[in-house]
């Protein structure tokens, strides 16, 4: 019986070693990946960050921010805020892309452009649009006025190597 009781407690201690490390790691800060050609919108005093390209190679559709507004110090690494469970079903993975903001409460992202790979369902359209407080990416259409010039004009383009 005093084998059966040491073996109990030891099982214990070792359920709640392993209780504490879940809750560690639950606790450690956000560290997004290392990333290149992805987009960054100031929209009042935070940035927001979508998309890019990763070390390994992978396009990702990643949205984190960054809150300006707040002090920080480099040794304790940037507090950047999570926002993936937000642009998962959402956002096309993507590269080279431009982000802009508007909107009446300046609550809608505008996606331009960018590289979406040939086999995203969005690679064919040119704007991509999602309303951050509902989270849906409503249908963008072109609506030609030819009573007066339009106030936004769009160029994209992408050359592999230099032309010039």
């Amino acid at each position: 019986m005093k084998l059966f009781n040491k073996l109990i407690r030891i099982l214990e201690i070792i359920f709640y070693l392993i209780s504490f490390q879940i809750n560690v790691i639950n606790c450690q800060q956000y560290v997004p990946m290392k990333r290149a050609f992805h987009t960054a919108t100031l929209v009042e005093k935070k940035i927001y960050f979508l998309g890019g390209f990763t070390e390994l190679s992978i396009y990702t559709n990643d949205f984190f921010t960054l809150d300006v507004s707040k002090s920080f110090n480099q040794s304790e690494g940037c507090p950047f805020e999570d926002l993936n469970h937000l642009s998962a079903s959402v956002v096309p993975e993507h590269n080279r892309a431009t982000t802009s903001v508007g909107g009446l409460s300046n609550d809608t992202f505008f996606l331009f452009g960018g590289d979406m790979g040939s086999q995203s369902k969005y690679a064919s359209e040119i704007l991509q649009s999602f309303n951050t407080s509902k989270l849906g990416m409503p249908k963008v259409s072109v609506i030609t006025d030819y009573n007066r010039f339009l106030p936004v004009r769009l160029w994209f383009g992408f050359s592999p190597r230099p032309t010039g």
